[in-house]
């Protein structure tokens, strides 16, 4: 979790800080309405890096090692 927790930050305030990746992120903060479905309304690449990244490393990290109904849960 701490790994999870720490690709966010990183690649979410890089987001924030690159001129070229906030084209993509600011999707994520246009919407008018704040609701917990629309929360996730990312370009595809701003998902990939920014949660799926994030969530795969730990795994990544296990090098596979990690039991697959505990990925599942996970």
């Amino acid at each position: 979790m701490m790994a999870e927790n720490f690709l966010f930050y990183v690649i979410h305030r890089a987001a924030h800080s690159n001129s070229y990746l906030y084209k993509l992120h600011k999707i994520h903060h246009e919407v008018p309405v704040t609701c917990v479905l629309i929360a996730n309304m990312f370009h595809p690449i701003d998902y990939l890096f920014g949660a799926g990244l994030p969530f795969a490393a730990g795994v990544m990290m296990l090098g596979g090692r990690v039991h697959y109904i505990t990925y599942l849960l996970w």
